[in-house]
């Protein structure tokens, strides 16, 4: 069977569901949750052993929240509550297994300022110290997580040079995440040329590949292509080209299905 978080929308009512597929016939259905006012957008869901849970970002008086939910092997909500005190803007939730429990990620912005942090911490521990493993003054977006090979890796993309300046383009960045620590990969970072000319610029929605061998990629869309990196002991680098070469080439998204 397969699942799926689906958001309805009615007039101004949104519906969070969690459905059970049997092929292409619905088997059960449950309400996670819903809501009069607002909306309801970006949900992320993750199978444990004994239940389901589900994050999703909610937004009330033009202010998003991350919330989250438990629900049982029997499709039942066991609970449902906010990750934190709402006091930010909370958006794009990400859930994922680091080690044997699952972690939250997430981004928040402060007050009305143009810093967005990126963190993390465990989903059973709602008092727990975040980690941050990013805060940028501009754009920080297309957050992907893997557990792979005894650490967790995150990527994402940014408009946030060096100089503390912003550009038009967005780059990549990427983190290992172990036992609550931040590292940085081996080698050189992910092509970044800032001052690059020419139609095919900047990188941006990450997406982490694992290779049975312990080996990690990444894709990433270009400008007008669809770019691949291999991680090696002196850096990431460039394979050949996913996609058509050429000016509009590029897709809208990139998506792996692991066999």
């Amino acid at each position: 069977p397969g699942l799926l978080a689906v958001v309805r929308t009615n007039d101004e009512a949104f519906r969070l569901e969690l459905i059970e597929l049997d092929g292409s016939t619905i088997r059960r259905r449950v309400t996670v949750r819903e809501t009069q006012s607002g909306s309801i957008a970006n949900p992320s869901l993750l199978s444990l052993g004994d239940s389901f849970v589900l994050a999703w970002e909610r937004w009330e008086s033009n202010r998003p929240r991350v919330e989250v939910a438990e629900i049982s092997r029997g499709f039942e909500v066991l609970t449902c509550s906010r990750i934190s005190d709402g006091s930010g803007f909370e958006r794009r939730p990400k859930l994922v297994i680091h080690g044997t429990a699952p972690s939250i990620l997430w981004i928040r912005r402060a007050g009305l300022g143009m810093t967005k942090e990126l963190s993390i911490r465990p989903l059973a521990e709602p008092d727990a110290t975040s980690v941050l493993v990013s805060a940028q003054n501009g754009s920080l977006d297309g957050v992907d997580a893997l557990a792979h090979a005894g650490a967790l890796w995150i990527a994402w993309h940014t408009d946030h040079r060096p100089r503390a300046e912003r550009d038009l383009t967005r780059w990549i960045d990427v983190r290992g995440f172990v036992y609550g620590n931040l590292f940085s990969p081996p080698g050189q970072s992910i092509d970044r040329k800032w001052d690059v000319l020419g139609e095919d610029q900047g990188l941006e929605f990450p997406i982490l590949l694992p290779w049975p061998n312990g080996g990690l990629s990444l894709i990433a869309r270009s400008s007008h292509r669809a770019r691949r990196f291999d991680l090696s002991s002196s850096g990431w680098l460039e394979r050949d080209p996913v996609d058509s070469e050429g000016w509009g080439c590029r897709p809208r998204r990139v998506a792996l299905a692991g066999g």
